[in-house]
């Protein structure tokens, strides 16, 4: 902002602050902007460059504005249009389990019921996927199947990484019969998925179990034990395997019990959006790529 004297007075030209601008796959895009103003009031006869409308692309551009608010005075002012980039590399996403991963939840009554495939943690993810990259085509196929074992999952997970080809495989399994089928045994066959998935092309999003209410670990004894033992071999298959961290859930529902439900096993709505958040921050800071000035944006 300028200020200049005329006429005994004093004018200023306030441009508007500074315009920014978010893109995920565009190079360019076309910016329109308020006219600067002089005591409030927009100046309807003022000059801009570049205009309005123009079309910006990635990186800091200044714009400067003049106007004529008076005979004898002439006013101008600068400000900035920032426009930046933010896109994910990877677009294709299979999220493989048993029923915490189809979206059973746990009710306020002990037993659980389905809830539909929109409060189950794939869905969830996927709307904040596109949430923050809206111009970006986000796909995430739930190959949940309710009161699935790690060994019925080793058989079934090939098919299903043919059908759909994913970039990438969220892996969340193991919970069920697992006091008594072993720990060793289904650590091979989350292994064996591993292996399915590396041998396709995919990258491995590897995650921990979550833990067991009291009235679960009372209904199953021993499994409790054998969550942190197997969450133990996971970490391990995930180091391996070079997968990078683990998506640790465990960790993350054992500083916060109420996320699990009253039938101890299956989380809760905010539990399944928890979990969302949880795979959605290693997919970030994995695939996301930016380009041009730092934004403070909300999305």
């Amino acid at each position: 902002m300028v200020s200049l004297e005329g006429a005994g007075s004093v004018t200023s030209l306030v441009c508007p602050g500074s315009v920014d601008r978010l893109l995920n796959e565009l190079r360019e895009v076309s910016i329109s902007f308020p006219m600067p103003t002089v005591g409030g009031q927009e100046v309807t006869k003022s000059e801009c460059t570049p205009v309005s409308g123009s079309t910006f692309s990635i990186g800091t551009s200044n714009v400067s504005c003049s106007a004529t608010v008076a005979a004898d005075l002439v006013e101008g002012c600068t400000f900035e249009v920032r426009v930046a980039s933010r896109r994910l590399t990877v677009t294709n996403f299979v999220a493989f389990g048993d029923s915490i991963t189809s979206g059973t939840v746990s009710l306020a009554a002990a037993t659980p019921t389905l809830a539909g495939i929109a409060v189950s943690y794939p869905a969830q993810l996927q709307d904040m996927l596109r949430e923050r990259y809206p111009e970006q085509d986000m796909t995430i196929v739930n190959a949940g199947r309710g009161g699935e074992d790690a060994g019925e999952g080793r058989v079934r997970l090939p098919g299903v990484l043919d059908i759909f080809g994913p970039e990438v495989l969220l892996l969340l399994e193991g919970i069920n019969r697992l006091e008594l089928i072993g720990v060793e045994k289904v650590a091979s066959d989350l292994e064996a998925m591993v292996t399915s998935g590396v041998s396709r092309g995919a990258t491995v999003l590897l995650a921990t179990l979550t833990p067991v209410g009291a009235v679960k670990a009372a209904d199953r004894p021993g499994v409790q034990e054998a969550v942190e033992d197997l969450n133990e071999r996971i970490r391990q298959i995930a180091q391996d395997y070079s997968l990078g961290p683990v998506v640790d859930l465990f960790a993350v529902f054992e500083q916060a019990p109420s996320l699990i439900g009253s039938d101890g096993l299956h989380p809760t709505a905010d539990g399944y959006r928890v979990m969302a958040d949880e795979f959605m921050k290693p997919i970030i800071s994995r695939w996301e790529e930016t380009e041009g000035p730092v934004l403070s944006l909300s999305r």
